[in-house]
């Protein structure tokens, strides 16, 4: 786990770079450009290049999204769900994904995984609780609606810890030395958000 100084920053306020923050924490600094009082602030200290960021295309990555043809169609890409996903076909694609971007086995950089569709944030989540939902149904119509929901609940997180761990293991694969890890986890929630249990994870 990284140590609790670290921050690692894919774009913020300048308002937030105070003295007393700089020397409690180290920045990383993962956009283009610098903030837009760079001219008159000093920003020496946040350190820059040190982040690769991988995105949605990287390896095959389960989502639901509209139809680029149809926007009341979905499209489900690499099984949709989580649940449906190819792990092993996910593995090798992450792995021609990290070589292709970083072309040295001996990176010790952060390598941060920027998955998030299916992020409550976002209104598309629901659409993997709907659809996970009506997979439990098509498998045991039986179930009540309850107990349909609390199975696809169960499953989904499976999955999704399968497919992220899966995901790391392939990454470290290609640069062992390297630091990964998923952008906005530990706090971010892909099924249900119990706030009280997120602040009290030590991060």
């Amino acid at each position: 786990m990284l140590s609790s100084y670290t921050l690692i920053m894919l774009g913020f306020s300048a308002n937030y770079a105070s003295g007393a923050v700089e020397s409690a924490y180290r920045f990383y600094w993962n956009v283009g450009g610098l903030p837009s009082n760079y001219s008159t602030r000093d920003y020496s200290w946040i350190e820059r290049n040190s982040v690769e960021l991988f995105t949605t295309y990287f390896g095959e990555y389960p989502l639901i999204r509209n139809s680029p043809t149809n926007a009341s169609q979905e499209q489900w890409c690499n099984g949709g769900l989580p649940q449906l996903a190819n792990l092993e076909g996910h593995a090798a694609a992450v792995i021609r994904d990290v070589r292709a971007r970083i072309n040295d086995s001996s990176y010790d950089g952060f390598a941060v995984v920027d998955y998030e569709s299916w992020a409550q944030f976002n209104a598309s989540s629901l659409t993997y609780q709907v659809r996970s939902v009506a997979l439990e149904l098509q498998a045991n119509p039986a179930l009540t609606p309850a107990a349909a929901y609390a199975a696809a609940e169960e499953s989904f997180n499976s999955a999704a810890i399968k497919f992220m761990l899966a995901t790391t293991a392939a990454t470290r694969q290609v640069i062992p030395s390297a630091k990964v890890g998923f952008y906005g986890h530990p706090t971010r929630c892909y099924w249900s958000c119990d706030w009280e249990s997120i602040r009290a994870v030590d991060l």
